[in-house]
């Protein structure tokens, strides 16, 4: 990333990740040195806003670990009424299969937070009507 900012083949050292919904079959997007404001118009909640309306509601991530596109994991909030428990400290985004990647027990506590009092089915991942989030 810092090598193409370097050379002038993109306008800043970042990427920018869109994860797509599987429901609507709906797929995941990456973009190096920005993101695209056309897209994220499309988006609800964004369709009137300026490109700088549209920067104060992305949170930028510094990678804590160069080898891999990982963050740091700081906390996991679903609903206040229901914490989840992670011992991870960080995640790796996974740009190739749209996932993110956690140890076993903090992907169940995941999972349970996320699937709790909703009606799911299990094909070797959850998924999750949209409209019971």
């Amino acid at each position: 990333m810092v090598e193409l900012h370097k050379q002038g083949l993109i306008s800043a050292s970042v990427f920018s990740m869109y994860l797509g919904n599987i429901l609507k079959r709906q797929p995941s997007k990456i973009w190096f040195g920005g993101y695209d404001g056309d897209f994220i118009r499309t988006l609800p909640g964004y369709v009137n806003m300026t490109d700088q309306q549209i920067d104060a509601n992305i949170t930028y991530l510094p990678l804590s670990n160069a080898n891999y596109w990982a963050v740091r994991l700081d906390t996991v909030s679903l609903d206040a009424r229901f914490p989840v428990e992670i011992q991870a400290r960080h995640v790796i985004f996974d740009t190739g299969t749209s996932m993110s990647y956690i140890p076993s027990k903090d992907y169940q506590n995941l999972v349970s937070g996320i699937t709790r009092d909703k009606e799911c089915v299990t094909v070797s991942k959850y998924i999750v009507k949209a409209n019971q989030i």
